[in-house]
């Protein structure tokens, strides 16, 4: 090789994912949504990215109800519809690319129980409308309801007392002064 020849040697190191902080919120309530998001600022693709609890995979507790949520290529959300006790435990999201693997782990922490209320009863409903006394409740009956059914679905109306009216329509109530 005389002194002019020269080899040029590139070499690629591939580089390991790294995961930003993630908290969740302090004195979280039963009943709450809980969303936290796992975010691989770091690292070659492809990246694989999963959520333990207590050190096993997500998926492997059919009773929790929780779900993960790729927003894009290096996000992975975590999200608890109704947080309860059972949800409480070390939240672990695990990176791994062909470098390497990195996690990052926060506690959960969910107060007190959830209970459903019940709704109050109720004295009166569409079915037997011809007992309502108002006219002015028997015209919305006549007129409203059935724009509301065809337009939203199922509803269940009735009368709180002789001046309130209710329609409920999918968990939604409205209220009206008759």
């Amino acid at each position: 090789m005389s002194a002019r020849d020269h080899v040029v040697l590139t070499v690629n190191f591939p580089v390991p994912p790294r995961i930003e902080s993630f908290s969740f919120p302090e004195n979280i309530q039963a009943g709450a949504r809980v969303h936290v998001t796992c975010v691989v600022s770091e690292g070659d693709p492809p990246v694989r990215i999963v959520w333990l609890k207590d050190g096993r995979p997500l998926s492997s507790y059919r009773e929790l109800d929780a779900a993960t949520n790729q927003i894009g290529e290096f996000d992975l959300a975590l999200r608890i519809t109704s947080a309860s006790p059972a949800h409480n435990g070390n939240y672990t999201c695990l990176a791994s690319n062909d470098a390497a693997k990195a996690s990052r782990t926060a506690r959960l922490l969910v107060h007190g129980t959830h209970t459903t209320r019940r709704p109050p009863r109720l004295r009166d409903s569409y079915a037997s409308s011809a007992r309502w006394r108002s006219r002015s409740t028997l015209s919305l009956a006549t007129f409203i309801l059935p724009i509301i059914s065809r337009a939203l679905g199922p509803y269940h109306c009735g009368q709180l007392d002789s001046s309130l009216l209710y329609i409920i329509v999918h968990s939604r109530v409205w209220l009206f002064l008759i």
